[in-house]
C-alpha cells in the first residue's frame, strides 16, 4: 500500500501505515526516520513543468532555462526540457536536496506534459523526449539506490528500462472534472485505453500504481474503485483531487481494524 500527501505537515503516524508515501520535498516531517522504520518517502519532482508556486522558480530563472508557455489547467510553466541545464538542475539540485533530507525515492510528475510541448513545437518533439529520457537516466545513475516512479510518460518507457522502478497513472475509473468542478467516472473509452497500456506494463514486470479521485462523502464508491484497481493487479490509492492527506481507500490494516 502507498499514499500521496502533498500537505506541508503530513501526519507521520499515518504515513507509517503505508509501505511508502509520496510527499512534497518541502514536507515538514522526518523522512529519514520514516525510512529507518521501513516506510520510505518518495519526493515529488516535476520534470517538465515549474509550478506557479514553486519555491525554486528564482533558481530556474537564474540559470536562464527558457520557459515555453503555460499549462492551462495548473498554470505551471513548461521548461525547455531539451536544455541540459534543466536536467542538471532537477538532478543535481532538486533531487540532491531531497536525497540529503532522507527521501528514499523519487516520484516524477508532469512527464506527459512533453506531449503538450510537442503540440506547441512539433519540430522539436524528438529533442523534448530526448531531454526527459536523459534527465531520468541521469537521475537513476546519480541515485541508483533510490526508487523511481514515473507518472505516465508512456511514449518514453521503452527507452527507460532499468531507470524506472514503477509507473503511476491517475484517473483510470474515477476522476475529477476540473471544468465541471465535480467528481465523475472516467469515460469507458479512456478507461479501456489506459487499462490496455497499464496491463502491458504490468506484464513486463514493472509495478503499476493507480490513483483515482472520488468524492470523500462516497466511501462505498471509493472502496469499490480500490477493489477494481486491485483486481487488475495494480496497487490502488483513492483520494481527493487535492491529495492533501485524505486516505479514502483502501484502508490500511491498522486503521481498518480501528474502524470496525
Amino acid at each position: 500500500m502507498f499514499c500521496i500527501n502533498y500537505s506541508l505537515t503530513p501526519d507521520a503516524a499515518a504515513l507509517r501505515d503505508f509501505d511508502f508515501s509520496i510527499l512534497s520535498p518541502d514536507a515538514r516531517v522526518d523522512v529519514a526516520e520514516l525510512k529507518r522504520g521501513g516506510h520510505p518517502a518518495y519526493a515529488y519532482l516535476s520534470i517538465v513543468e515549474v509550478a506557479k508556486d514553486a519555491a525554486y522558480r528564482h533558481e530556474v530563472a537564474a540559470r536562464k532555462i527558457p520557459m515555453l508557455g503555460k499549462n492551462d489547467i495548473w498554470q505551471g510553466d513548461f521548461a525547455d526540457v531539451s536544455q541540459p541545464a534543466w536536467a542538471d538542475f532537477v538532478v543535481n539540485t532538486l533531487a540532491a536536496r531531497a536525497a540529503q533530507k532522507g527521501f528514499g525515492g523519487f516520484f516524477l510528475d508532469t512527464a506527459d506534459s512533453v506531449e503538450l510541448l510537442e503540440k506547441k513545437f512539433p519540430q522539436r518533439g524528438a529533442a523534448f523526449r530526448d531531454g526527459v529520457v536523459a534527465l531520468i537516466k541521469q537521475l537513476k545513475a546519480k541515485f541508483p539506490q533510490h526508487k523511481v516512479i514515473l507518472n505516465r510518460g508512456f511514449p518514453m518507457l521503452a527507452r527507460l528500462t532499468g531507470s524506472v522502478d514503477g509507473v503511476l497513472a491517475e484517473s483510470v475509473f474515477q476522476k475529477y472534472d476540473f471544468a465541471a468542478k465535480k467528481y465523475v467516472p472516467e469515460a469507458p473509452a479512456g478507461t479501456d485505453w489506459l487499462l490496455n497500456i497499464l496491463r502491458t506494463i504490468s506484464q513486463a514486470g514493472v509495478p503499476v500504481y493507480v490513483v483515482d479521485y472520488v468524492d470523500p462523502a462516497d466511501t462505498k464508491l471509493a472502496e469499490a474503485t480500490a477493489r477494481r484497481i486491485a483486481a487488475e493487479g495494480f496497487v490502488p490509492f483513492i483520494s481527493t483531487v487535492e491529495l492533501d492527506g485524505k486516505f479514502l481507500a483502501p484502508k490500511p490494516p491498522k486503521r481498518a481494524a480501528l474502524a470496525s
